[in-house]
């Protein structure tokens, strides 16, 4: 929409000769929040991924099933990465549900103009 729209609104103060830039800023906006929510487009990334062991170990059970036990690695190193790749991923997921939830709002101030 961005590229290829017809139009852009005339809003509250803005004139007919920068309605278009003022509505591409605000779509760009509203896309970059959209974008940051997605993992594919995130800037944030845990960079801990590489470096963790998260592999477990699973117990079989009589009923054919199977149950977690513990991780592989359960060293004292092991342990301290794994805990700031689980707070890393927290801070990333707040990250992208605060940027999911200005998305939303942008598009629901903005819906009625998405005309194209």
């Amino acid at each position: 929409m961005i590229k290829n729209r017809h139009g852009s609104p005339v809003m509250d103060g803005w004139t007919e000769e920068d309605c278009h830039d003022k509505f591409t800023v605000i779509l760009k906006k509203m896309l970059y929040h959209f974008e940051q929510s997605q993992d594919e487009y995130c800037k944030e990334k845990n960079e801990y991924e590489d470096t963790v062991d998260l592999e477990f170990v699973f117990e079989k059970l009589e009923s054919g099933g199977h149950r977690t036990i513990g991780h592989k690695d359960n060293s004292a190193e092991a342990e301290v990465l794994r805990e700031k790749y689980m707070n890393r991923n927290r801070k990333i997921e707040e990250y992208k549900t605060e940027h999911h939830n200005k998305a939303l709002d942008m598009l629901k101030k903005y819906y009625r103009y998405l005309w194209d």
